[in-house]
């Protein structure tokens, strides 16, 4: 897959949000081929969380329609491949799993990156996206990703709020930058 410019910002983002909230762990995985990142997703979906009280996956990646995301050597589907080993862990039970996803959706334009929300039928599952199905998701090349930036920083602001107020500001921040 093609180098994202500017991602290098929003991991350097990424490391700064989770030294500021000391998670746990920071495990980056960068540019993993399918095979190398089912076998992480296997290991994850056995790894004793019981220490964790929740798990974030951030994903940064290209991205394509019907929630298709570029490994190095080719295509993997979101809910089967990354979501469902992670519900799988028992360790996992009845905690917050989050996922962030920075990734287009397609090859259509909108007038602005509104992010969105969508909770499955997995009550303790919630996975925010930079875009809409269907449509590309912009990401400056010396700046990063908008989404990743203000996601963070909101968070960061409004420690008080939860994640869906969190997702109203973020998509008042891209309608005010339209």
């Amino acid at each position: 897959m093609s180098f994202r410019a500017g991602s290098e910002k929003d991991l350097n983002f990424v490391k700064d949000f989770c030294k500021t909230y000391r998670t746990n762990s920071l495990d980056i995985c960068e540019n993993y081929s399918l095979l190398r990142l089912e076998d992480k997703m296997k290991k994850i979906s056995i790894k004793d969380f019981t220490r964790y009280s929740s798990l974030l996956v951030i994903i940064m990646s290209h991205g394509d329609i019907d929630d298709h995301i570029h490994a190095y050597d080719g295509l993997f589907d979101l809910e089967p491949d990354i979501v469902d080993p992670i519900v799988k862990n028992c360790t996992l039970k009845e905690k917050p799993i989050l996922f962030f996803i920075q990734a287009c959706r397609g090859n259509d334009i909108m007038d602005s990156d509104a992010a969105r929300i969508v909770q499955k039928n997995k009550a303790n599952i919630i996975k925010c996206y930079s875009t809409y199905e269907g449509t590309i998701s912009f990401r400056d090349s010396e700046r990063g990703t908008y989404f990743i930036q203000i996601l963070l920083s909101l968070i960061k602001e409004h420690e008080d709020k939860d994640l869906t107020e969190i997702m109203d500001l973020i998509r008042r921040c891209f309608y005010r930058a339209k």
